[in-house]
């Protein structure tokens, strides 16, 4: 991880890809000849979440991992959390499961905290997910959401 973190700024920020010297820009785009515009949701489906009813303590328990910001603060992988779901209070989200390998960026309170999750779980809703359409994409844009903190 921490070595596609150096490509990625190297090729990205520095623009110091393979054959940089060599490649022509595109005085329309400003950018190297044969790249292209994306949109985020090219890539990827931007997931929220919330939490369940802290009023029912049977949704909690150590069945499902259930992230917050102080867990991801913690590690790039979210390996562990401080406080798991139940079966039952995960269900109270059906449909709410993030794969392994999906960015998690903190939204409230401590914006820009980012980290992927290492096993399929669910988090609060101080938190949005991004699932990736291509597990190739992964680690370049954990790349890029590790420059948007500045302007979170």
């Amino acid at each position: 991880l921490e070595e596609m973190q150096i490509t990625y700024e190297e090729w990205f920020v520095r623009m110091k890809f393979p054959e940089f010297k060599s490649v022509e820009i595109d005085s329309e785009t400003g950018l190297p000849e044969g790249w292209v515009t994306k949109e985020i949701r090219d890539f990827v489906k931007v997931v929220t979440r919330k939490t369940p009813s802290t009023s029912d303590q049977s949704n909690y328990g150590n069945d499902i991992l259930f992230i917050k910001t102080p867990d991801m603060a913690k590690a790039k992988y979210v390996l562990e959390s401080e406080l798991g779901l139940s079966t039952k209070g995960a269900n109270t989200q059906k449909g709410k499961y993030l794969p392994k390998n999906s960015l998690l960026v903190s939204c409230i309170g401590t914006a820009g905290v980012i980290s992927l999750t290492a096993v399929e779980g669910q988090i609060n809703q101080q938190i949005n997910a991004v699932v990736f359409n291509k597990k190739s994409d992964v680690f370049f844009l954990y790349g890029f959401a590790k420059h948007l903190k500045p302007l979170l």
